[in-house]
């Protein structure tokens, strides 16, 4: 606003040599965007933040690839493994009843027939530990691979409510 000199005449004091004294206040408001530099610094840590979890997401996918590989190589030594003993508790079956008849017909000693049937629960058992070992390798394939959820997802949710 501005003040007339008659306005001002009520307002002014005399100084010594009959000089008119005033008294001027005045501010100024000045808005910088200070914004502007804190959302860009906010904008790139985001942006740093998001590209590092998209590189620890490719790290763990990548390590599932290579676990998920393998345990496939694990699962077909399993079934290898599976096979094979199976072939030697036949073999020690036959082997076994074979020991058998020869104690019948007087050819052989019990202590024949007790080893052989002593090897044929071992292949027995190393056969029921391949089984389980490739059981649980399936298993496990299944579970990096997300199989097992597909099978027992809806039965696991509903138990839960």
């Amino acid at each position: 606003r501005v003040l007339s000199p008659a306005e001002l005449a009520g307002w002014a004091t005399d100084l010594a040599g009959a000089r008119p004294a005033f008294t001027v206040l005045g501010g100024l408001e000045l808005e910088v965007p200070l914004g502007e530099t804190r959302a860009s610094s906010e904008a790139a840590r985001a942006r740093v933040q998001l590209d590092a979890t998209r590189e620890r997401y490719q790290a763990r996918v990548d390590a599932i690839s290579a676990e998920v590989g393998a345990l496939e190589v694990e699962l077909d030594g399993a079934e290898t493994q599976v096979a094979l003993a199976s072939q030697t508790a036949e073999l020690a079956e036959e082997l076994a009843e074979a020991e058998r008849t020869r104690l019948t017909l007087g050819t052989t000693t019990p202590v024949n027939v007790v080893q052989a049937e002593q090897s044929l629960r071992e292949a027995e058992l190393r056969m029921l530990r391949a089984i389980v070992s490739q059981a649980t390798t399936q298993l496990a394939l299944e579970h990096h691979a997300g199989a097992l959820l597909d099978r027992f997802g809806p039965s696991c949710s509903g138990s839960k409510s």
